[in-house]
């Protein structure tokens, strides 16, 4: 039934609005056996606001980590800070470079 059959003057009414959750899935390109420490495979993220803290993982094998990027070639990279605009779950890929230091 209407609201208005059970109201008998004017009023606002305010629709509240939730942000979505999504899942962002950590695709680290290699073994996690390989990797030092603990690293999450996901992590919950809100649309439309910072991704908020991504892992930052090492190895102890020469690799070193950059960033994390939207796709496997590494084009799109992917900070802290970026506000997360993708309607759905998504993965992000670790990019890694060889250690000559």
């Amino acid at each position: 039934e209407p609201i208005s059959d059970y109201y008998e003057k004017d009023m606002n009414v305010y629709a509240i609005w939730k942000p979505k959750q999504y899942t962002i899935t950590f695709d680290y390109e290699m073994s996690m056996s390989s990797l030092l420490g603990d690293h999450p495979s996901s992590k919950s993220v809100t649309y439309m606001e910072e991704y908020g803290t991504l892992p930052w993982p090492s190895t102890g094998n020469g690799i070193r980590f950059e960033y994390w990027s939207s796709d496997r070639s590494g084009i799109s990279e992917i900070r802290s800070d970026d506000i997360y605009d993708i309607a759905g779950d998504t993965t992000l890929y670790a990019i890694w470079e060889n250690n000559d230091d």
